[in-house]
C-alpha cells in the first residue's frame, strides 16, 4: 500500500507528479524493485543513492522511461529536512530563479535536482523563522512558485524587483 501511494498515485499528499506519473503496468511489473528502492532511499537519501537509482532505473527495473518527478518525490518524502517537495525540475528552477531575481539570493543551480534542491533548502532555511517546520517551508515555497508563474505570465517582468509602485508615485508635478 505504501509503495502504491508513494510511487503510483499522481497526487499523494507529498507532491503531484503531473504528467510524469507511473502506469499501472509499470507498478505491477516493478513492485518488488520499487519496494527495495523505497527502503534504500529512506535509509540513505543521498546524492550517491540518487545517482545509483538514476543509472540503474532502466536496467534493474522494467521501465521504458525515467520517472524523474516520481523519483524526486520519494527523496522529498524520505528526507524533508534535506529536500523540498518540489519534485519537478522545471518547478524547482522557477522557484530558484524567482528567489534569485526577486530577493537577490545566490543559489546558482547546476541542473541536478538533488544538488539544486539541497542548495535551495540551505539558503531558505537560513532565512525562515525558527518555528517553521519543513512542511510549512514547502508550502510557502510552492506558494512562491505559484506567485512566480502567475506574475511572470501576467507581466513577463520577473527580472525586476516587484514593489508597490504607489510608494514611488509623484503626486504633484514638479515645475522649474
Amino acid at each position: 500500500e505504501d509503495v502504491h501511494k508513494l510511487w503510483y498515485e499522481k497526487a499523494n499528499g507529498i507532491a503531484s507528479v503531473g504528467q510524469g506519473f507511473m502506469y499501472q503496468r509499470e507498478l505491477s511489473e516493478n513492485a518488488h524493485y520499487l519496494y527495495s528502492l523505497t527502503e534504500e532511499i529512506i535509509k540513505a537519501p543521498s546524492k550517491e543513492t540518487y545517482d545509483r537509482i538514476i543509472k540503474n532505473w532502466r536496467t534493474d527495473g522494467k521501465f521504458d522511461r525515467v520517472l524523474w518527478t516520481v523519483i524526486h518525490r520519494l527523496f522529498g518524502a524520505a528526507s524533508p529536512d534535506q529536500y523540498t517537495s518540489i519534485a519537478g525540475r522545471n518547478y524547482l528552477s522557477t522557484v530558484i530563479d524567482c528567489l534569485e531575481k526577486q530577493f537577490q539570493l545566490s543559489i546558482k543551480p547546476i541542473g541536478n535536482w538533488i544538488i539544486d534542491n539541497q542548495k535551495l533548502v540551505e539558503v531558505v532555511n537560513a532565512l525562515i523563522p525558527v518555528g517553521w517546520d519543513v512542511h510549512t517551508r514547502n508550502i510557502h515555497l510552492w506558494n512562491l512558485y505559484e506567485w512566480a508563474t502567475k506574475r511572470h505570465k501576467k507581466t513577463e517582468d520577473m527580472d525586476q524587483i516587484q514593489e508597490d509602485g504607489e510608494e514611488y508615485s509623484v503626486e504633484k508635478e514638479i515645475t522649474s
